[in-house]
């Protein structure tokens, strides 16, 4: 049948409908940006928009939550959440892809508010996961973290009466605690990550609170997406934000995208799309750590 045709060395064709070796087979949806390795397609969407399959097939869904802002106390990571095998159709499903929460700010001396929790992510009504717990502060009314994926750290100067934020089960953890003697005004605990819990102020150092660990998890989506924070080849996801210092030095960030905690100036804010949380401050930092966005990514089968 091809007595006639030449072909150019290196080229591929299929013979009776069966494709060439090393040929990989199309994607089979739209939407978000596209990555392959050797086994799956991703589609990863940094902020909101529409996967779309061509035909039927069954897919596996990740999502996580934007992370709390930081205030004294580190900002909680937000919750990750995962679904596998999801029948979907030839039908357009929203992505929705929650932004990190703003963290708080005050004046030299001043109270600082919470920092604000993060923004919900979603995979159309099928799926979501808990917006990430903003940081305490050091005000008598607001110096426990708020609850969510992962919960935020506590504010220095805390009550002894006062208690953890609180992770969700299944998403991240409970966030930090600062010492209780109101009188030394040390440093905030640090955020929950989806790892680990965030940790206190130790007691002999008085500095912030560590940055609760992120999950790794998922470290091969990482591998073919770039998403996630890379640490020599393993990719971690909602490391949780490290507690403010204020004399002492701010606690450091949890693997997974969290922003460090400072005493000075800095704004360290949590990575984009890794659900990480803002880094918590001191007296005099009028800005803390916003949180980092977070992300949805869909996979399935290539074969």
């Amino acid at each position: 049948v091809y007595a006639d045709t030449n072909f150019e060395t290196g080229s591929t064709f299929s013979l009776y409908g069966i494709a060439a070796s090393g040929v990989s087979p199309a994607a089979k949806a739209t939407g978000g940006a596209i990555y392959s390795d050797d086994t799956y397609y991703y589609h990863v969407f940094g902020s909101t928009g529409t996967f779309t399959p061509l035909s039927s097939l069954s897919a596996d869904v990740l999502v996580v939550a934007g992370g709390g802002g930081g205030s004294r106390g580190g900002g909680g990571a937000g919750g990750v959440a995962y679904y596998a095998s999801q029948s979907l159709t030839a039908t357009g499903y929203t992505c929705t892809v929650g932004g990190g929460g703003a963290g708080s700010a005050d004046s030299e001396g001043g109270g600082a508010a919470k920092g604000t929790s993060g923004v919900n992510s979603s995979f159309t009504g099928l799926t979501a996961a808990v917006g990430g717990g903003g940081a305490g502060a050091d005000s008598a009314s607001v110096n426990n973290g708020l609850n969510g994926g992962s919960g935020g750290g506590s504010g220095y100067g805390r009550p002894s009466s006062d208690t953890r934020a609180t992770g969700t089960a299944g998403q991240g953890s409970d966030g930090g605690l600062a010492l209780s003697d109101s009188t030394t005004y040390t440093s905030g605990g640090g955020g929950g990550g989806a790892g680990a819990q965030g940790g206190d102020v130790n007691s002999g150092t008085k500095t912030g609170g560590i940055g609760g660990v992120g999950i790794t998890t998922y470290s091969s989506w990482g591998t073919a997406t770039g998403i996630g924070e890379n640490v020599s080849g393993t990719y971690y996801l909602a490391g949780g934000g490290g507690g403010g210092g204020n004399n002492f030095g701010g606690g450091t960030a949890g693997l997974g995208g969290g922003g460090a905690g400072t005493n000075g100036l800095t704004l360290n804010n949590g990575l984009s799309n890794t659900g990480g949380g803002g880094g918590g401050g001191g007296d005099g930092v009028l800005t803390r750590g916003n949180g980092g966005s977070g992300v949805v990514i869909v996979r399935y089968l290539k074969a």
